[in-house]
């Protein structure tokens, strides 16, 4: 249900897509999970066709104070390893999106980012794929932005 929120969220689907990798489509899902549930009823998902796409997002602060900044992603049978980055530096682990079941991951801790113009920019490129999967899309639920 859309009435579900994680606690202090900024929902993925409403966020600005500042750079995306070219022909790279990417649309709000509201359905197919299987476990969990998305914050607001829905990801944003990103229909990825190789290694190398990407897609980065703007997350709105209001100033330039540092945020603790955790992701929470989906994972489904078809989905790629992602790694991601804030304000151009890399952050936390690369994250493999695979599970046979369609679920809902995370928080994902991805570090500290210092605001820049009361924005931060959150990227997301496939650097690969699990074995299993079969495919390299990925979804993102939502964002959490904390004071360290």
């Amino acid at each position: 249900p859309e009435d579900y929120h994680v606690a202090g969220a900024v929902e993925c689907e409403e966020l600005k897509v500042v750079a995306i990798s070219p022909g790279l489509r990417h649309e709000t899902q509201a359905g197919g999970l299987k476990e969990g549930r998305w914050s607001g009823g829905a990801q944003l998902w990103i229909l990825a066709k190789q290694v190398g796409d990407l897609i980065e997002l703007e997350l709105p602060v209001g100033d330039n104070q540092p945020r603790k900044v955790a992701v929470y992603a989906t994972k489904s049978w078809d989905y790629g390893t992602l790694r991601f980055s804030l304000n151009g530096q890399p952050a936390g682990a690369d994250f493999d999106a695979f599970e046979a079941t369609p679920k809902v991951a995370g928080p994902l801790d991805l570090g500290l980012a210092t605001p820049r113009g009361g924005k931060i920019l959150l990227r997301a490129e496939v650097v690969g794929r699990n074995a299993g999967s079969k495919g390299v899309l990925f979804g993102l639920d939502c964002v959490v932005l904390g004071r360290p």
